[in-house]
């Protein structure tokens, strides 16, 4: 099992700005026919930690894989992540393999 997770540091006072875009990219997953995933708003937001994390599991790398290439070919999704970009400071991702 992968466990993806995104990261996402928000400006200063643009908090529900990124929570704002990170539901419509979800929406706009929907529609591709993909999972939504997660998504979390700090509630003890601290200094260097990220303000909305987005995670969403996958059976195995390939499944992500070909969610990739379903984002990268929708100018729908591209339109919006290209929103978040004024939103934000930083952004991360890591891939997480689930360990038995």
């Amino acid at each position: 099992m992968i466990k993806v997770q995104q990261r996402y540091y928000a400006k200063p006072g643009m908090v529900d700005s990124v929570l704002a875009v990170r539901r419509e990219a979800s929406r706009v997953l929907e529609r591709l026919g993909l999972p939504a995933g997660n998504f979390y708003k700090s509630c003890a937001p601290a200094e260097g930690l990220p303000d909305v994390v987005w995670e969403c599991t996958y059976n195995n790398m390939d499944e992500r894989l070909q969610f990739e290439k379903v984002v990268e070919a929708s100018e729908e999704f591209i339109a919006v992540r290209k929103k978040m970009q004024p939103f934000i400071t930083r952004f991360e991702r890591d891939y997480l393999e689930l360990q038995s």
